[in-house]
């Protein structure tokens, strides 16, 4: 076997190592990915959780009942109500961006987007989240 012939093994062989390393990469890339999206989907389930204790808070549901009545709110129920309101459009404000990148599919996020449509026809809630888009504190979506 000449130095030619080894020359050519040698290449075939680094050329095997260089595809292998690339379908490996692939595959890493794919679990990465997953895990991501697992993640996400976990983070977004202590986030709803976290909202149904925020629920529970004394005098929640009462300021929430008058506001749909449109009677008038004391300071710490119009409190409530907006921090309330806020960490809802933050999550749905992840939602989106979540969609965006690719993290939920388009039925996915239909299943969201369907449920920020009813929360923002709420007038409070809707309020809400025109203040702090004027302030540029909530991202504007459609």
């Amino acid at each position: 076997m000449n130095m030619d012939s080894v020359n050519k093994w040698l290449t075939l062989a680094a050329n095997f190592g260089v595809l292998a390393g690339i379908v490996f990469l692939g595959i890493e890339l794919q679990q990465n990915s997953l895990s991501t999206q697992a993640q996400t989907r976990t983070e977004l389930t202590v986030i709803a959780h976290e909202m149904i204790q925020f629920n529970l808070t004394l005098g929640y549901f009462e300021a929430e009942n008058k506001a749909n009545e449109g009677l008038l709110l004391t300071p710490y129920e119009e409190s409530l109500l907006t921090l309330k309101a806020v960490s809802q459009l933050r999550t749905g404000e992840n939602v989106f961006y979540q969609h965006r990148v690719g993290t939920f599919d388009d039925d996915e996020f239909g299943g969201y987007e369907n449920y920020y449509r009813g929360y923002l026809s709420n007038p409070f809630n809707r309020k809400i989240w025109k203040a702090f888009t004027f302030l540029g504190l909530i991202i504007p979506t459609s």
